[in-house]
């Protein structure tokens, strides 16, 4: 065989259509169509979801969900109205209540103090906040967000700023607030200064079921070594005296 012929004939096998099975999305096993569609936006998820009765639930594959007002509440009420808020509130929960997953990873919700509707399906919640210096002293406020959260099992408070360890022997304290669901609490960048013992003070007293409270001393890198040990030990002594008498004896408590 000549290598014109040969070229002829590699050239006709590429012109030549390959016929393969003609495979439709719906006909993908739910993990896989899962797994292409988690790669899409949440919003474009959710419209996927609508084209058949049998991916009603598939946009739950979704790894992180965004709630805002626009979506939640449309046009039917003026934002930041008791009616707005209880919508919200309400549609979230119905949103959570389908979803499979187990961790709201991001929650903000500027306008929670003092309101009366509850996240009921909320059983996570992280709080990550840089603190000023002007809000040292008002940390106790973010209590509500347990009240909001009934149900919460796991919480970890996570804050960044400059504070010292300086803590006024009497410390504020809300109405008591029983929260028989939490379990476990986490609070890192905890330097020892007044709100933040009022605000730890107030969970760990207000949970009985508690089992293990971890406390984790904020590291100040510009300081020396010595002054760094020194506040460290000092900041955890602090803790210790106002959670003594306020921790269950069945808590497992941890200082870092």
């Amino acid at each position: 065989m000549t290598t014109t012929t040969t070229t002829k004939l590699m050239d006709d096998r590429r012109k030549k259509p390959i016929f393969r099975q003609n495979i439709q999305l719906s006909d993908l096993p739910l993990d896989v169509l899962g797994t292409i569609l988690s790669k899409l936006p949440p919003k474009e998820t959710v419209r996927a979801s609508t084209l058949s009765k049998k991916w009603k639930h598939i946009w739950t594959v979704c790894p992180k969900l965004r709630f805002d007002g626009a979506t939640m509440c449309g046009d039917d009420a003026a934002t930041g109205t008791h009616q707005y808020t209880h919508k919200f509130i309400g549609n979230v929960n119905g949103v959570l209540k389908q979803y499979r997953g187990k961790v709201v990873q991001e929650l903000e919700t500027p306008w929670l103090q003092g309101n009366s509707a509850k996240f009921s399906q909320l059983k996570y919640l992280q709080l990550e906040f840089l603190v000023l210096r002007e809000d040292l002293s008002n940390l106790l406020s973010l209590a509500s967000f347990l009240s909001a959260a009934p149900f919460i099992e796991n919480l970890e408070i996570h804050s960044a700023g400059v504070a010292l360890p300086d803590c006024s022997e009497l410390i504020r304290r809300l109405p008591r607030t029983t929260h028989n669901y939490l379990k476990n609490l986490c609070t890192t960048g905890f330097a020892g200064c007044t709100g933040q013992v009022e605000l730890l003070a107030h969970i760990v007293e207000n949970a009985p079921n508690l089992e293990t409270l971890t406390v984790d001393r904020v590291n100040c890198s510009r300081y020396d070594e010595e002054y760094e040990r020194k506040s460290r030990s000092k900041a955890l002594d602090i803790a210790r005296k106002h959670l003594d008498g306020r921790t269950s004896q069945n808590t497992k408590v941890s200082m870092l």
